[in-house]
Protein backbone atom coordinates (compact mmCIF):
# COMPACT_ATOMS: atom_id res chain seq x y z
CA UNK A 1 0.00 0.00 0.00
CA UNK A 2 2.92 2.27 1.00
CA UNK A 3 4.23 1.72 -2.70
CA UNK A 4 1.43 2.17 -4.49
CA UNK A 5 0.75 5.67 -2.54
CA UNK A 6 4.79 7.22 -2.84
CA UNK A 7 4.27 5.89 -6.66
CA UNK A 8 0.74 8.19 -7.01
CA UNK A 9 2.20 11.52 -5.26
CA UNK A 10 5.76 10.94 -6.90
CA UNK A 11 7.88 10.58 -4.42
CA UNK A 12 11.23 9.31 -5.40
CA UNK A 13 11.83 6.43 -3.50
CA UNK A 14 15.76 5.08 -2.91
CA UNK A 15 16.67 2.01 -4.18
CA UNK A 16 15.68 -1.12 -1.52
CA UNK A 17 17.57 -4.01 -0.60
CA UNK A 18 16.32 -7.27 0.67
CA UNK A 19 17.78 -10.15 1.59
CA UNK A 20 16.06 -13.52 2.32
CA UNK A 21 16.81 -17.80 2.86
CA UNK A 22 14.76 -19.63 1.03
CA UNK A 23 14.07 -22.15 4.35
CA UNK A 24 12.99 -18.04 5.88
CA UNK A 25 9.01 -18.47 7.12
CA UNK A 26 9.06 -14.83 5.63
CA UNK A 27 10.49 -16.11 2.21
CA UNK A 28 6.88 -15.97 0.54
CA UNK A 29 6.59 -12.31 1.88
CA UNK A 30 9.72 -11.31 0.73
CA UNK A 31 8.97 -12.50 -2.70
CA UNK A 32 5.41 -10.76 -3.17
CA UNK A 33 6.88 -7.88 -2.09
CA UNK A 34 9.79 -7.87 -4.61
CA UNK A 35 6.87 -8.44 -7.13
CA UNK A 36 4.88 -5.67 -5.72
CA UNK A 37 7.88 -3.43 -6.17
CA UNK A 38 8.98 -4.60 -9.66
CA UNK A 39 5.43 -4.16 -10.79
CA UNK A 40 5.45 -0.50 -9.69
CA UNK A 41 9.24 0.01 -11.34
CA UNK A 42 10.25 0.41 -7.82
CA UNK A 43 14.39 -0.47 -7.26
CA UNK A 44 14.91 -3.15 -5.20
CA UNK A 45 18.71 -4.89 -4.89
CA UNK A 46 17.27 -8.70 -4.26
CA UNK A 47 19.32 -11.34 -3.07
CA UNK A 48 18.24 -14.81 -1.42
CA UNK A 49 20.47 -17.86 -0.25
CA UNK A 50 19.21 -21.48 -0.93
CA UNK A 51 18.10 -23.40 2.21
CA UNK A 52 18.76 -20.22 4.58
CA UNK A 53 16.39 -20.12 7.31
CA UNK A 54 15.07 -16.73 9.80
CA UNK A 55 18.62 -17.20 11.70
CA UNK A 56 21.77 -15.16 12.52
CA UNK A 57 24.36 -16.92 10.63
CA UNK A 58 22.04 -16.07 7.36
CA UNK A 59 22.28 -11.77 8.97
CA UNK A 60 25.70 -12.17 9.58
CA UNK A 61 26.74 -12.72 6.47
CA UNK A 62 24.34 -10.38 4.50
CA UNK A 63 25.12 -7.48 6.93
CA UNK A 64 28.07 -7.19 4.61
CA UNK A 65 26.61 -7.19 1.68
CA UNK A 66 24.46 -4.71 2.92
CA UNK A 67 27.18 -2.22 3.49
CA UNK A 68 29.37 -3.27 0.53
CA UNK A 69 25.91 -2.37 -1.04
CA UNK A 70 25.25 1.07 0.30
CA UNK A 71 27.28 4.27 -1.32
CA UNK A 72 29.25 4.58 1.97
CA UNK A 73 32.41 6.26 1.48
CA UNK A 74 34.57 6.99 3.50
CA UNK A 75 32.88 5.50 6.57
CA UNK A 76 34.28 3.70 9.58
CA UNK A 77 31.37 1.42 9.13
CA UNK A 78 33.09 -0.55 6.40
CA UNK A 79 36.04 -2.71 6.96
Amino acid sequence: YILEQDGKTGVNLPELYVACGTADFLYRQNQNFLQKAQSLDIPVMYEEEDGAGHEWSFWDTYIQHVLDWLPLKNSSLKG
